[in-house]
């Protein structure tokens, strides 16, 4: 269960009080596993039939992965159960202590 649009179904979000874990699965043909490191590099498109009109420039992922990264957290992929790819966005949960009444700015 899960929110859909399209065929990416936002699958959950979770905390564990130190993480948030986000996980989204694609109902799409999946990437081999072989592959999946080589889709966070740099303009890399898996699928050639598409042109740059239509099919990006291949730069999502390596961006999404280089956010996560300098915010202290990772994104992984992985095989969605039922097919397609689960991309799962971990990162930290940073506690702001609340101010106080004797505390100013």
């Amino acid at each position: 269960m899960g929110l859909e649009f399209r065929r990416v179904l936002f699958r959950s979000a979770a905390t564990n009080g130190e993480r948030l874990t986000v996980t989204v699965d694609d109902r799409g043909s999946g990437i081999d596993k072989t592959l999946r490191e080589t889709v966070f590099e740099p303009f890399v498109r898996l699928e050639e039939s598409r042109n740059r009109n239509t099919g990006g420039a291949g730069l999502g992922l390596a961006i999404a992965r280089k956010v996560a990264e300098a915010h202290g957290g990772m994104l992984t992929l992985s095989e969605a159960p039922g097919g397609g790819t689960r991309a799962i966005v971990e990162l930290p949960l940073f506690l702001i202590p609340a101010k106080t009444a004797n505390q100013t700015r």
